[in-house]
């Protein structure tokens, strides 16, 4: 890591995006807005959203990019997020904007939109009733409890009744991974970043940790909660779901968190317990949900030498 202390830098700072070629990247994907098609072809930026232009007030060409995955965060990830931390701001758009003048109408009135305006709001805590009725005269606001895929119930008498948006999913959509000259194919320019100090010094957590020095560990995983929230000593004890706490909130999004759960053993607890999807799939198989499907172009060219995985 030689001399560069993470601290150095905001955790927004890292992510700006004239800021792409800084002291905390030890690899990236390079991109560019120029070039041919694959140089300007990362759709990073429509990771963990929604489609935002169902909402009235914000188009196709909205400057939040496309949805690209069809994923989202678990209701774990965001209450993970402590009022003290800045990656909060620095990661999600709680609030989003209109981009295109509209006419939004419910049974109980209607809303004229112009540009700027806010559309919908995804408070950090819940509201008490009054405020949240007060706000849905004028955008929608949908409460932590709500994040997942639902219908709330109306508040009666407001312009934004819940059963007028068309969207039954929302959630505060990423902001980390924003982009520019997002082309027709949705591809951006920014840099995917691949290894950060950040993450080297979390590794190096749990590696001390496995090697029984928990002073070693707690530095280390100190150091990149200390630049989230200015605490220089928040962890006294640490274990493995510790580190794995702080590294979803850290890379939400960066890296592979099926990889990371499966390498500490984790995988089958944590979904269970965080994953309120985790009915839809039935019961926990190791022989399937440990291991990944091999291309079928993979397994052709070995000749037989390679077995397609149980289940796939």
């Amino acid at each position: 890591m030689g001399s560069y202390d993470i601290r150095s830098q905001t955790y927004a700072q890292v992510f700006d995006y004239g800021n792409q070629v800084n002291p905390e990247v030890l690899f990236a994907v390079q991109y560019g807005p120029g070039g041919n098609f694959d140089d300007r072809n990362n759709s990073k930026h429509g990771i963990f959203m929604n489609p935002v232009n169902d909402y009235v007030g914000i188009g196709r060409g909205n400057p939040y990019g496309a949805n690209n995955t069809g994923l989202m965060p678990t209701p774990r990830f965001f209450d993970l997020l402590a009022a003290n931390d800045t990656r909060d701001e620095a990661t999600l758009h709680r609030v989003l904007y209109a981009d295109e003048a509209a006419t939004f109408t419910s049974p109980e009135g209607s809303d004229n939109v112009i540009p700027g305006d806010t559309i919908v709001y995804y408070p950090k805590t819940p509201l008490a009733p009054a405020e949240l009725a007060d706000k849905l005269q004028r955008y929608w606001v949908y409460q932590p409890d709500q994040y997942l895929f639902g219908l709330p119930d109306n508040i009666p008498g407001v312009i934004y009744q819940y059963s007028s948006n068309v969207l039954r999913t929302n959630f505060p959509i990423f902001k980390k991974f924003d982009d520019v000259g997002i082309d027709a194919e949705n591809g951006g320019s920014r840099d995917a970043f691949i290894f950060r100090i950040a993450a080297t010094h979390l590794i190096a957590a749990e590696a001390h940790l496995g090697a029984g020095n928990t002073s070693a560990a707690l530095s280390h995983l100190n150091r990149v909660r200390e630049r989230a929230t200015g605490v220089a000593n928040h962890y006294t004890t640490v274990n493995i779901d510790t580190i794995l706490d702080e590294r979803a909130i850290e890379l939400a999004g960066e890296e592979d968190r099926w990889a990371v759960l499966k390498r500490t053993g984790k995988l089958e607890e944590r979904i269970n317990i965080h994953n309120p999807h985790i009915v839809d799939h039935g019961a926990f198989n190791a022989n399937t949900h440990l291991v990944r499907p091999i291309p079928d172009n993979e397994v052709a060219l070995s000749e037989g030498s390679i077995q397609q995985n149980p289940n796939y």
